[in-house]
């Protein structure tokens, strides 16, 4: 039963740990790992335990992505946005908080997003500020159900908005729907919503993959040079790619998945030491079976092997059920949640060949001690 529990909860949380990590790199290279964004902070920075130095950086305006523009030959694209929660309201019907997001030009470019219906504004609707959105696929399908959303008014803080586009279906990343948005032009964020002083984020595009480290280097002597940093002067800001996001997400799995296997340890050792008792016991009512073998010509390594088999069988067979159940568990949990569940290869031949070898480990005491029994005395054993 030990080997069972033990078997069971790695494999489920190896399946569970990598289905997200399996979709997080898909996700990953569907929203272009090259990606560079500026931010205040690291990503791996706590956000609970911020220093003063780190609390009192700038915020970023629009010269610091007008310099990285101008100064930066390895960067394809830079886009600002700013960002604001809102409730929509079709029909009398209103949706939960959902995030307006106001961009430019640039946006769905850097970000790596499409349009599957309807068109993207035009030049001229981005530097007025016009009143029309380009809506997540989960808002056309919750808020609109039954309606084509292109063409429709939807209303935001009594603002009213034609919807001119649905974005192609992204899924979820990191527990956050990516379909849950609304876009519109940044002027028009700004006029209705969180005013001209509201702080952007930058985002950037490398010309290529390749050139992600030179963009960097660009990107840091430019804002240090906006920011007017004397050379002694730390950065005052962090570039972070979707790697990084990546990174912070393996490290805690990671430390919660060996919380499990040093759980599953200790069910394992149970079980090992539940199967030694077992094999005892089987060789002391074997004995004579013992004696008749070794009086029939068989050898210390024959009886010595018999044991170890029966034991490493009986362990691998938990080891069996054990991976059934943990698939069970993960198929379970793709299925009745939205998280991800995959088991690779290497965990099956892992789990079996960890529980053979708990078998294998405790079931040499009992193998030895069949071993050297005395034939003339384990024939006489009653």
């Amino acid at each position: 039963l030990g080997i069972v529990i033990g078997i069971t909860s790695v494999v489920a949380m190896v399946s569970l740990v990598g289905g997200l990590n399996r979709s997080l790199v898909n996700q990953l290279a569907s929203l272009g790992s090259d990606t560079i964004s500026v931010d205040r902070f690291d990503t791996l920075v706590q956000m609970g335990n911020l220093p003063d130095s780190l609390r009192n950086r700038p915020h970023f305006d629009e010269e610091d992505a007008i310099g990285i523009r101008q100064s930066a030959p390895a960067v394809a694209a830079v886009t600002i946005r700013k960002d604001s929660r809102e409730r929509l309201r079709y029909r009398g019907e209103e949706s939960r908080r959902t995030s307006i997001r106001g961009i430019d030009a640039y946006h769905l470019f850097v970000r790596g997003f499409a349009i599957s219906e309807g068109r993207d504004f035009t030049e001229l609707e981005y530097r007025s500020g016009a009143r029309g959105a380009i809506i997540g696929s989960e808002i056309a399908e919750e808020l609109f159900a039954g309606f084509d959303p292109i063409g429709e008014v939807l209303t935001i803080r009594n603002q009213r908005f034609e919807v001119i586009g649905i974005l192609e279906e992204r899924g979820n990343f990191l527990g956050q729907s990516l379909d849950n948005q609304v876009l519109i032009p940044l002027a028009t964020l700004e006029r209705y919503f969180v005013g001209p002083r509201a702080p952007i984020q930058i985002d950037i595009k490398p010309m290529s993959p390749d050139l992600v480290p030179a963009a960097r280097e660009q990107i840091t002597e430019s804002l240090r040079r906006t920011r007017e940093l004397r050379p002694q002067d730390p950065n005052n800001f962090a570039l972070n790619t979707q790697e990084n996001l990546l990174n912070l997400y393996r490290q805690i799995t990671g430390a919660f998945f060996m919380v499990v296997v040093a759980i599953a340890s200790v069910a394992l050792l149970v079980g090992g030491i539940g199967v030694m008792n077992i094999m005892l016991v089987s060789v002391t009512e074997r004995t004579r079976e013992i004696g008749i073998r070794k009086a029939l010509g068989a050898q210390k390594r024959q009886i010595l092997s018999q044991f170890l088999v029966e034991a490493t069988v009986l362990t691998a067979a938990g080891g069996i059920i054990g991976i059934l159940f943990g698939v069970l568990i993960g198929i379970l949990i793709d299925r009745l949640t939205p998280l991800p569940a995959y088991v690779p290869l290497w965990a099956y031949v892992a789990a079996v060949s960890v529980s053979a070898g708990v078998g294998l480990f405790f079931g040499i005491w009992p193998a030895v001690r069949a071993a050297k029994l005395h034939p003339v005395d384990a024939l006489r054993y009653e």
